[in-house]
């Protein structure tokens, strides 16, 4: 029945089952193996997972054909943002499935012979060469020959996942067929010199001489040949067309496309979407066109973007465009769902001159920032205690579901609203810091007073405060309602504006390209220097230094740290943080194995030449450099932002550095306003048109803008509060499942959660500083994990869902041995944090000091000193200590091994998820 009888069936039980000491079964194992969207496609109907399609698949019956149809039809799909086909090596469902062979059965990536590499041999081996029209057999020992047998078994799970596509008894192959097989097979590797009937045959065509026979007769012996079948046929088809003899030009060409030739598949294409096109022109230029010629010309336009290779950009950008202009007009819907604005990026991708100008009116040429209202299934009602800027913006994003105005807070209505069920969210935004402490206590003795029935109250509290000095008031009174669960969220401008900054902004983005392993093997004086620079004496500077001084470490200290602050009273200013966090002194409170970034201040006059120089004796110092712009007035900080680019440009030029031109240096601007924030993110240059180069673009990231703190889903905390909430579960050992049923112990972690600050802010801060803990790992190839072709300015790379669930799927394949170095930076980062809150070191007998003296924890909060702050190996000592001498059985490696152990599982929000129902349970 199938030509190519590689079925799951087999690679479960030769594979699988013989080199893994896992031991799910057929079903647990498919559903490991194979990529989400992929399993969804197949497997899923009406969001439960059916069984006999599972069956159906690993046993490849008949009856599995539409399964294995369907995906055939994802798989060809899959394109890159400009609608271009992934070619082998970078095809993501290819590499997942490779990953996952990796993750499944790690002795597949061993390099040497093996068990794993001899069975993968007789899978190959077992392909009938009379059967075999593709060549896969000879394809695939190339592979093997490189001893990439997990890459071999991603390509078997293709095959597998789609066995119509390679052959059917009596079928011949489709368009969709040779397209599957041109991304999902890996080329025969040709030979190095071509042979003398391809030279010869070139000269003839070239010439334009001999006929179709004569040039048949000379590449005789390249037809016959693997590497050169499809080049001889497709020099056939070119002397076919230059003899105007079209059906045999077809024929050859059809042959050529038929052992995946890329140039006779794109000029085959190419024709197709250019006759295609034709049509489509007709119908859109012709405003009386009905429904059914709209339907046929734009899914013309969804062929001619799923061509295989793709097809020139100027086809691309047209269809695209054409697509673009009918959903928008409510004419069309797209097949895949994707929205008109979709269409129309790709079509400005591609260079299209109607999508370039219709992108820069609807996008880039937009004055006002556009507020957008948020997306929630609930209902409820929001309540503010003023009616000033932080609150207007907040209204504007209020869903559509909700109450759409902001309620004004008044007790007397409170008393009867508190017992309701609806949810609700109190705002306490006023300028004055004193009023909103109060109305806060006010909210909080009437819940105590009324003592709502319900225990689960369903409101969120936000408050506008300093986030040092309301602390200890909301711990306090939180403290006189134990039986209630109150999130309160402290809103501190300045603080938010530098932890949005360096999250979503990461400060590793400089070193994005050191080797972090390799850097690490330096010598001290010879590593890279990361230098964050910031121009300012703001509060939100001093949030910045306080906040890089913990986020900025690397692994094995491969990288050293340094924090300047420039301003005309720099040195003063870096003086007061250290007399307030004297931990954050480098010099004094060295932990040992612990390196800490040294702070410095420097005294500088902004309007003076001093910045100049300054600024290049930094950059000749290192090339990684990362600047913040944060004085007090916003406008001030763009124009000195502007000066800094063009300090760095000239200094680029002069020292003939082409590399530094092209990937400029980041320089955040604080822009409160968001007006001028939304402005700096595309400010033009004079005499240029703007654009993405080094030379038409400032480049600056605008940050601290309130819209990014005061809106809907950023008000608390947006995706790093998920995060936040899933890592205080896991801590607290609860399971996923614990906190999808609403366990006891999940609803007091949920009170222990935000009943004080501190647990909020500790989880929290280790959220923020997930992007560069990923930073820190390396995948199954050596590889440093971080976004694909990413930037800077993306301020969703980190930090949204998707970002997460992708980033989860990356880290599948790290390796064991990376868990502990990555430990011990986790463990570092956090000492780092610990006294940027003011903490500082205690040694062992200070802690069984205390604990004998009646302190409950080993750390003693009143006094703000921790044992913990100490060198990763240090603990041991501690945890021996507290033991013997206090009856304490601290675990401290346990806690924190197993934390970074499920990073995968935190990215992906597992605690936080709907539970998925399997087949056979009950609702």
């Amino acid at each position: 029945m199938w030509k190519i009888e590689i079925i799951w069936k087999q690679l479960y039980e030769d594979i699988y089952v013989k080199f893994t000491k896992n031991e799910s079964d057929q079903k647990t194992f498919i559903k490991e193996i194979f990529p989400d969207g992929l399993y969804q496609k197949m497997f899923v109907r009406s969001g439960k997972v059916q069984g006999k399609y599972v069956s159906l698949v690993c046993r490849a019956t008949i009856d599995a054909k539409k399964r294995f149809l369907d995906a055939g039809d994802y798989l060809i799909q899959l394109k890159n943002e400009a609608h271009e086909d992934y070619n082998f090596e970078e095809n993501p469902m290819l590499q997942e499935f490779a990953e996952n062979w990796k993750r499944l059965v790690p002795a597949c990536t061993e390099t040497q012979e093996n068990k794993v590499a001899k069975a993968v041999y007789r899978l190959i081996d077992k392909i009938e060469e009379e059967k075999d029209e593709l060549f896969i057999k000879e394809r695939l020992f190339q592979l093997y020959d490189k001893q990439e047998y997990a890459q071999i078994l991603a390509v078997f799970s293709i095959i597998a996942s789609t066995l119509c596509s390679f052959g059917m008894e009596n079928t011949k192959f489709s368009e969709q067929d040779l397209k599957l097989h041109s991304l999902f097979l890996p080329k025969l590797v040709e030979e190095e010199e071509e042979s003398d009937a391809i030279k010869i045959a070139q000269e003839m065509l070239h010439r334009e001489e001999g006929s179709l026979e004569e040039l048949k007769e000379c590449l005789g012996i390249a037809l016959n040949n693997p590497y050169e079948k499809g080049k001889a046929n497709y020099l056939l088809a070119r002397r076919a067309y230059q003899l105007k003899d079209k059906k045999a030009g077809n024929a050859f060409l059809k042959e050529a496309v038929k052992f995946s030739y890329e140039p006779a598949k794109l000029w085959k294409n190419n024709a197709d979407a250019e006759t295609i096109l034709e049509k489509i022109r007709i119908t859109y230029q012709n405003p009386a066109s009905d429904g059914e010629d709209v339907m046929r010309c734009c899914k013309g336009c969804e062929k001619i973007l799923y061509f295989t290779p793709a097809v020139e950009k100027r086809y691309r950008g047209e269809a695209s465009f054409v697509l673009y202009k009918y959903i928008r007009a409510g004419k069309y819907q797209s097949s895949t769902n994707e929205t008109a604005d979709y269409y129309l990026k790709i079509s400005n991708n591609c260079g299209f001159y109607l999508a370039q100008e219709e992108w820069k009116v609807n996008n880039e040429s937009r004055i006002i920032p556009q507020v957008m209202r948020a997306e929630t299934a609930t209902v409820g009602r929001c309540y503010s205690n003023t009616k000033n800027k932080y609150a207007k913006i907040f209204e504007k994003t209020i869903p559509e579901s909700w109450e759409r105005w902001l309620a004004e807070f008044d007790l007397t209505v409170m008393q009867m609203k508190i017992h309701e069920k609806t949810a609700k969210r109190f705002l306490f935004l006023d300028d004055d810091f004193e009023k909103n402490i109060e109305d806060l206590f006010e909210l909080l003795q009437l819940i105590k007073d009324e003592k709502p029935e319900t225990k689960e109250l369903n409101i969120e509290i936000f408050i506008r405060n300093d986030s040092e000095i309301a602390r200890a008031l909301i711990d306090t009174a939180l403290s006189g309602l134990p039986e209630y669960t109150i999130p309160v969220f402290i809103i501190d401008d300045d603080k938010t504006a530098a932890q949005q900054l360096l999250s979503h902004h990461p400060l590793f983005y400089p070193v994005r390209a050191v080797d972090l392993k390799e850097s690490a093997k330096k010598l001290k004086e010879d590593r890279p220097i990361l230098h964050f620079i910031i121009l300012g004496t703001s509060r939100v500077a001093k949030w910045l230094v306080r906040e890089a001084f913990w986020m900025m470490g690397f692994r094995e200290n491969a990288i050293l740290c340094k924090i300047t602050v420039l301003d005309e009273k720099g040195e003063e200013f870096v003086r007061k943080i250290k007399a307030e966090y004297p931990g954050m002194v480098k010099s004094d409170f060295d932990v040992e194995e612990i390196e800490l970034p040294e702070v410095l201040g420097e005294n500088i006059d902004f309007h003076s030449f001093q910045l100049a120089d300054i600024l290049k004796n930094i950059m000749n110092e290192t090339p990684y450099g990362y600047f913040a712009v944060a004085t007090e007035s916003d406008e001030e900080n763009l124009s000195l932002a502007t000066r800094i680019r063009e300090i760095l440009v000239r200094n680029n030029i002069e020292q003939r550095n082409e590399t530094a031109l092209e990937t400029p240096n980041p320089i955040a601007v604080l822009c409160r306003k968001d007006q001028l924030a939304w402005t700096a993110k595309r400010l033009v240059i004079e005499k240029e048109i703007y654009g993405d180069r080094w030379f038409n673009t400032w480049s600056f990231i605008p940050f601290g803008n309130l819209s990014a703190y005061y809106s809907w889903d950023l008000v608390a905390g947006g995706t790093f509060e998920k995060l936040s909430k899933c890592i205080h579960y896991q801590f607290a050992g609860l399971s996923p499942e614990e906190t999808k049923a609403g366990s006891e112990k999940a609803e007091l972690q949920d009170k222990v959660y935000y009943g004080r600050q501190y647990n909020h802010d500790s989880s929290y801060s280790l959220a923020l500083s997930m992007p560069y803990r990923i930073f820190q790992f390396r995948d199954i190839n050596g590889n440093q994990i971080m976004p694909i072709a990413w930037e800077i300015w993306d301020e969703k790379a980190f930090a949204s869902v998707e970002q997460l669930n992708y980033l989860a799927n990356r880290s599948r394949g790290v390796k064991e041995s990376e868990y502990k170095t990555v430990a011990v930076w986790e463990h570092d980062r956090w000492v780092r944090w610990m006294l940027s809150r003011g903490w500082l070191p205690a040694n062992v007998e200070d802690a069984v000091f205390a604990v004998k003296c009646g302190n409950e924890r080993q750390q003693l909060f009143v006094a703000k000193l921790h044992p913990c702050i100490c060198a990763y190996e240090g603990q041991k000592e501690l945890k021996l200590a507290l033991k013997n001498e206090c009856g304490m059985d601290k675990d401290f490696y346990s806690y924190d091994m197993a934390n970074i152990k499920d990073t995968k599982r935190l990215l992906a929000l597992e605690w936080l998820k709907e539970r998925e129902k399997e087949d056979g349970e009950r609702d």
